[in-house]
């Protein structure tokens, strides 16, 4: 997690602290036994020697601490109803691939508009096949909303006909304030009820609610890609900003680590991290006092993923969040929605909480349980027939992609395990040589010796990066 990479990242970088002071202190020392004897014929040949190990002797060099994402911070966000949003006894879903292609469309375009009325649909649209009873734009009342006639749709043919049900007799409640998150294996209705609170659907039956003055601010899952990339970073917070907030926009880009010549990188160049921070600081530019974010540390870097949620826990606005990163929620979110077989749950308290009723270590961990479907018990033999019932296949090949899943959850936490004891025992070498380097003899090989530092340095930074990886 995080925490434990920051921890560790200070102990590595109290060790340089302590390498690069030993190593100034033999450098001083070793220059001070040059002039002394520089003229002095008897000495000439140790003198040479230590100018040559001097020039040939590489200098060790301290990380830099980077400790900018301490100033980032959302604007303060107006206030709100008591309820910022509210879903009871709701049954959410597509009617028809046109309702769902708008949507998709609306979403990569990051336009976020109220239901279209069906007036817009003036000239008759040919009924597909298959679906001559089915309300489509065009055959529905002029007056009438599409979501209204997608309520009809469901009403009469339920998962038929074109119509998908995602969510059946949801219930939630979002309350001033509250942080929460979405979790839950893809497909099972987060984004879908994103899009609810976005005004793109409504139920079919049951209600969805926007509480009193709720200003939204989302951010999609693809919301990087809306950036325009012909773009500098600067003009891309320019060309949205209005009023005083103008004069700081050099400021809000710095605090998301976009410094000097980087606003004027143009955003094709920009990494998927990096896009990411850009379009959040563009999310900054307005005082949204509900924030819905949807994977917002997808492609970010584990330093932007603090940066995001240090600005999210001193956020005084309503935050939902869709997420399946543990460290990112862990400390962030107080209340967790459950999304899983058609239905919405609600468990109180943070994500170690949830996690540890669902008796798992990871949000993979338990999306793999999730999936898994246990085998059937097999059939007692019968003797009249060769051959013993069979299992039925489908839940055979769950049952199979889930040891396979399990497998390779298991060769990941055995793969940390073995990087987090190499790495301690390159933190004992390590310490070794700062030793010896603290209390250089005329016999000590102070050339070598940092070679070796420096070598176990760089090991040790490969291990930490695929330790990290390994974590997120």
């Amino acid at each position: 997690p995080y925490s434990k990479y920051v921890e560790l990242r200070k102990e590595r970088i109290a060790q340089q602290k302590a390498a690069y002071e030993n190593q100034q202190r033999m450098i001083e020392k070793t220059e001070d036994f040059i002039e002394r004897f520089r003229y002095k014929a008897t000495k000439s040949n140790q003198v040479q020697s230590r100018i040559k190990q001097l020039n040939r002797l590489e200098r060790i060099e301290i990380d830099e601490e980077d400790l900018s994402h301490m100033t980032v911070k959302f604007p303060p966000a107006p206030r709100s109803g008591d309820v910022a949003f509210w879903v009871k006894d709701a049954t959410i879903g597509y009617a028809d691939s046109f309702q769902e292609d708008r949507m998709e469309e609306s979403l990569r375009d990051g336009r976020f508009a109220a239901p279209v009325p069906s007036e817009r649909f003036a000239a008759p649209v040919p009924v597909p096949a298959g679906r001559k009873n089915a309300v489509w734009p065009g055959n529905a009342p002029a007056a009438s909303l599409i979501h209204n006639d997608e309520r009809s749709a469901a009403a009469r043919f339920g998962q038929s006909e074109g119509v998908k049900i995602v969510l059946r007799d949801a219930n939630l409640i979002v309350k001033r304030g509250e942080k929460v998150a979405f979790v839950g294996r893809n497909g099972e209705g987060k984004t879908t009820m994103m899009r609810v609170l976005m005004g793109e659907l409504e139920p079919f039956a049951g209600e969805a609610k926007v509480g009193h003055n709720v200003n939204v601010g989302y951010f999609a899952q693809n919301q990087e890609d809306v950036l325009v990339k012909s773009d500098t970073v600067y003009d891309t917070l320019d060309k949205v900003a209005v009023g005083e907030i103008r004069t700081k926009l050099r400021d809000i880009l710095a605090a998301f680590l976009f410094k000097g010549e980087d606003i004027d990188k143009k955003v094709s160049v920009l990494s998927g991290g990096e896009r990411s921070r850009l379009a959040m600081a563009r999310l900054m530019l307005n005082p949204y006092n509900l924030l819905a974010l949807d994977e917002p540390t997808n492609h970010m870097d584990i330093r932007s993923k603090d940066i995001l949620k240090q600005a999210l826990k001193a956020y005084d606005g309503t935050l939902i969040v869709v997420s399946h990163d543990r460290d990112f929620l862990d400390g962030l979110v107080e209340k967790v929605y459950e999304f899983g077989d058609g239905k919405v749950r609600e468990h109180l308290g943070g994500v170690d909480e949830f996690l540890r009723r669902k008796r798992v270590e990871s949000f993979r961990e338990f999306e793999i349980k999730a999936s898994a479907v246990p085998e059937p018990p097999k059939a007692a033999p019968d003797e009249s027939k060769e051959k013993p019932q069979q299992a039925p296949s489908g839940g055979k090949a769950s049952y199979q992609q889930g040891k396979v899943a399990s497998r390779e959850e298991k060769k990941r936490a055995n793969r940390k395990n073995s990087l987090e004891k190499q790495i301690e025992e390159l933190e004992k070498k390590m310490k070794e040589v700062e030793n010896e380097l603290s209390a250089p003899t005329d016999k000590t090989d102070i050339m070598e010796l940092t070679r070796q530092y420096l070598e176990f340095k760089r090991d040790m930074d490969t291990k930490m990066e695929e330790w990290i990886a390994l974590e997120d």
